[in-house]
């Protein structure tokens, strides 16, 4: 596992979806993910890694306060996934904070960030992560962190989650408005939701990512 602290997803004008140009991430060394988390005593990873093709991207929000360091909030989300639901690792694939910069999450076995393995004119295929029961496979988990039920997310946090899901759907070629018939490639789960979507969007009893938020979601998708 690469030991640099930090990474650039790029997609330049491919795809879709209009002016992505990529972005800059702090890598799980950069916020000093404890990767002894991820395995067994044995040595066995918790969690293994399959890929799959990308089918949508899913926006959530952390529901939690952010601490003075968002490097140590990262940490604690980390460390709540991996440990206490026994989970392994983080369930998002990406996490903004407040101040709009993008973190690493749930360990894709290469690069670049999410994928794992470098896209291609036919598409992307992204590590399955654990972020919509159910509904993981070929999904795209981004988080901001922050609890959003009163207030919307800060202004440069919302900039940058447009430009990261520019970017996603363009390496991917997911058109953010259309309607997707989501299928599962492993369980056979099905949904109807939009290329991008919110996490209440999905089957399940959800808030997530927060009234005040939701309620400005359609304009913020309707840019990309």
């Amino acid at each position: 596992m690469s030991t640099a602290t930090r990474g650039t997803l790029a997609a330049g004008d491919r795809g879709r979806a209009a002016g992505a140009v990529g972005f800059d991430y702090v890598r799980r060394a950069g916020w000093a993910a404890d990767e002894r988390l991820r395995f067994d005593p044995a040595g066995t990873e918790r969690w293994p890694r399959d890929h799959h093709p990308v089918q949508t991207v899913t926006v959530h929000h952390t529901a939690l306060a952010v601490a003075p360091d968002p490097a140590e909030s990262m940490r604690s989300v980390y460390r709540l996934h991996a440990v206490e639901n026994g989970w392994g690792d983080i369930g998002y694939h990406l996490v903004i904070d407040p101040a709009g910069t993008v973190y690493e999450g749930r360990f894709a076995g290469g690069e670049p960030s999410a994928f794992g393995i470098t896209p291609g004119p036919e598409g992307a295929r992204c590590v399955t992560a654990g972020h919509v029961g159910g509904h993981n496979a070929g999904n795209i988990g981004v988080c901001l962190l922050g609890d959003f039920t009163e207030s919307g997310p800060s202004d440069p946090a919302r900039k940058r989650l447009v430009e990261v899901l520019r970017t996603l759907c363009s390496l991917a070629g997911v058109d953010p408005r259309e309607t997707v018939a989501y299928a599962n490639p492993v369980t056979g789960a099905t949904a109807r939701v939009r290329g991008v979507a919110m996490h209440r969007d999905w089957p399940g009893d959800t808030s997530c990512p927060g009234e005040a938020f939701a309620a400005g979601f359609e304009p913020l998708r309707d840019s990309l």
